[in-house]
């Protein structure tokens, strides 16, 4: 162990303004040394060796103490070497606080190599120590980190003794206008009663604030309470801040905490896809590892709500659940085994998952298609030969279709084991209205909100003729006659949608302000060409409805640079957007070989005013800043 007496420990201690600062306190940490390090406080730095370490706690720092009871902000400001070792992360714990942190994270204004952290911690008594793990993923191949430089410490009170804890709004997304509920949890951890102003703030816009609900709040010594504040969401879309303040009597602001909701009348205005729980809901199946109705319960009321509210996501899909994608997405039998996948299924556990993403703003989204698949598909060909409904991708077996609901427990049938698809004759309008009104019917049984084709009821290969835009319309106005909230989305953009991508681009115009920096590369420019025909008549009608516009094809993208996928990525938006639709593409489909490739396809996206149809890798404050800047 070394004593480190020139590193600067800034505590601040008491609460309130005016607290006393104490500094020159010595700081042990096993194994550090002194550096002389430019930008630091003094020009010196405490410098912990990683180089041979490994993922796990790297260092224990005793916090001077006890400071008074409350709740401070603990900073910390760092530095990495080298400063490209962007593929760690490292995550700072105080008790049952706790954040983890990028070497990209919060950069110091007055000097971008530093990194000021911050962790919000509560402190009753002795204060335990701050803890330093190391996250080493090993599939990264960027610079791994050798050393991490630590030049302060920092302890600032938040409100003193009386303080607020949390903000929990009851939804991650709400309709413009609807009634919303936030609990605010409130502690006073000083030794006499204390009366506080407690008011609830939406924040929007570029902090466009609006006072929403208040109360007067008397706790007394030692004491919690959870405050419940209900209001209306007001009638603007997009992203909000739910912002809880805590005020003295001259109306000074103590103490705040935040959350972020989402506010649309369409979920694809502000899409983020957020948990639908496991993959299978069979306990049967090896994919549920949820096996006994007491393990269910304490997922459905524990476990998954605190996986929706810390995903921030607004929708989520179900791939392939039903018995038939077609003509049997109303199933009634407890058990079944999906047309598409064979996914095992427990109708009871469709339910409940279904109600608890309702309950908390997130839309449910069911997959569909125009192949219908399964037992039930051949059965309902069976009763309507005048249909003429085909087969493909595999020959009919009478004995996998006898056999297709046989569970075996703990054994899963392999995926697409056997998918027997039927093509609609689409040409036969009771056909296409049936399909669409079976999504309809399953959306009042499971509480679906929308639904999100994979393929839908073009005329085949021609999506410009007068048929596809026949059934197309036709989607939206069965919905709304039905169902008018309910919303559509397409896997539809390939590069060989020729009405997206006409032709070959046009050279490329020079950029008319130049880097100053000589040998910078451009930044990609939009693509150009001669001459942009009209979309397609469905996939402008589509857009014209507000429908979500998927490029499944994006996902292969990782195999050239980020210059294209930039350039696909605005091309598309933009067309997609000027139309009244909503565009996203499915993410790569490696897993990201470095932190870099982990975030910034995410950024692309969301600067290309994208939505993610697939999982955002950015991290919880990328969530958190796509939900408030919706």
């Amino acid at each position: 162990m070394r004593r480190i007496a020139a590193l600067v420990l800034a505590v601040l201690v008491g609460g309130g303004v005016g607290a006393a600062v104490i500094e020159g306190e010595s700081l042990t940490i096993a194994g550090a040394q002194m550096v002389k390090m430019p930008g630091a406080s003094g020009g010196a730095a405490l410098r912990l060796d990683l180089e041979q370490a490994q993922t796990g706690l790297v260092a224990s720092v005793p916090l001077p103490g006890p400071p008074a009871p409350g709740k401070y902000a603990l900073s910390l400001r760092v530095r990495v070497e080298p400063v490209d070792a962007y593929s760690d992360s490292f995550t700072l714990g105080v008790g049952e606080a706790s954040q983890n942190f990028m070497p990209t994270d919060f950069p110091d204004p007055g000097a971008s190599d530093w990194r000021v952290w911050r962790l919000p911690v509560i402190i009753a008594d002795a204060p335990p120590p701050l803890t330093l793990r190391l996250e080493r993923p090993s599939a990264y191949d960027e610079p791994k980190t050798k050393a991490l430089l630590v030049d302060n410490l920092s302890l600032q009170p938040q409100g003193g003794a009386v303080f607020l804890v949390s903000v929990r709004p009851n939804k991650v997304m709400y309709l413009p206008g609807e009634e919303a509920r936030a609990e605010v949890l409130v502690r006073n951890l000083g030794a006499t009663a204390a009366e506080r102003r407690l008011r609830l703030l939406e924040v929007r816009d570029l902090g466009i604030a609006r006072q929403v609900a208040q109360q007067t709040v008397s706790l007394p010594p030692g004491a919690e309470q959870t405050v419940s504040l209900t209001w209306k969401i007001g009638p603007d879309e997009y992203g909000r801040e739910i912002r809880a303040e805590l005020l003295d009597a001259q109306g000074q602001v103590l103490d705040q905490v935040a959350e972020y909701v989402h506010v649309a009348d369409n979920v694809w205005k502000v899409a983020m896809r957020g948990p639908h729980g496991p993959h299978m809901t069979h306990p049967d199946s090896s994919y549920c590892g949820i096996k006994t109705p007491e393990a269910w319960e304490e997922y459905i009321t524990k476990t998954f709500p605190a996986a929706i509210r810390a995903s921030y996501g607004n929708f989520t899909e179900w791939f392939a659940w039903a018995p038939d994608d077609v003509f049997y997405m109303t199933p009634t039998e407890e058990s079944w085994i999906s047309g598409q996948g064979c996914y095992q299924h427990l109708r009871s556990r469709v339910l409940d998952l279904n109600r608890v993403l309702n309950e908390h703003g997130v839309w449910p989204i069911t997959y569909a298609k125009s192949a219908a698949s399964g037992p039930p598909a051949y059965e309902f060909m069976r009763k309507h030969p005048e249909w003429g409904l085909g087969r493909y991708q595999v020959q009919f077996d009478q004995q996998h279709v006898r056999d297709w609901n046989k569970q075996i427990p703990g054994q899963d049938k392999t995926v697409f084991y056997t998918w027997v698809s039927l093509v609609l004759n689409i040409t036969i309008p009771e056909i296409v209205d049936t399909a669409i009104n079976e999504i309809l019917n399953s959306a009042e049984m499971f509480g679906w909100r929308g639904a999100r084709y994979d393929d839908h009821y073009t005329y085949w290969g021609q999506p410009y003729h007068e048929l596809s835009t026949r059934n197309m319309q036709r989607i939206f106005d069965l919905g709304k006659q039905r169902n008018p909230g309910f919303v559509w989305g397409f896997n539809y953009i390939t590069m060989g949608t020729s009405c997206v991508w006409p032709s070959k681009p046009l050279e490329d115009r020079p950029w008319q302000q130049q880097h100053k920096e000589a040998g910078l590369v451009p930044d990609p420019a939009p693509p150009r060409f001669e001459k942009m025909p009209e979309v397609f008549p469905e996939l402008k009608i589509a857009c014209e409805n507000g429908g979500y516009i998927m490029n499944e094809e994006a996902r292969g993208a990782y195999r050239f640079t980020y210059s294209n996928y930039a350039r696909l990525l605005t091309h598309e938006a933009r067309l997609v957007r000027g139309y009244g639709g909503h565009y996203g593409p499915i993410p790569f489909d490696p897993q990201p070989q470095s932190a870099f490739n982990n975030i910034y396809p995410d950024l692309l996206r969301a600067a290309s005013r994208a939505h993610t149809y697939g999982d955002i890798r950015g991290g919880t404050r990328f969530r958190q800043f796509l939900t408030r800047y919706s």
